[in-house]
């Protein structure tokens, strides 16, 4: 391994699916797979709908750190006026 590309080794790795399942719930089923980096839910009722749910956990925490630096950063804001 080239130390240059091992984010191609680490980005590979972290895509491959770990977990598929689908089981019954109450008039429909759920599809989900697994990834380290990704995770895909598939809800399907008999009323033919269906409710994709694509999460991708890196992005999740990176919106959430930044949108706790933001409320501390303005509850410690000295007041205006």
């Amino acid at each position: 391994m080239n130390g240059n590309n091992d984010w191609i080794y680490w980005l590979l790795a972290g895509s491959i699916p770990y977990n598929i399942e689908k089981h019954n719930i109450q008039n429909g089923r759920v599809f989900s797979i697994r990834a380290l980096f990704w995770s895909l839910e598939i809800h399907s009722w008999k009323g033919k709908r269906y409710r994709w749910m694509i999460r991708v956990p890196l992005i999740e925490r990176c919106r959430n750190a930044i949108w706790a630096a933001i409320t501390h950063f303005q509850r410690d804001a000295p007041p205006e006026g």
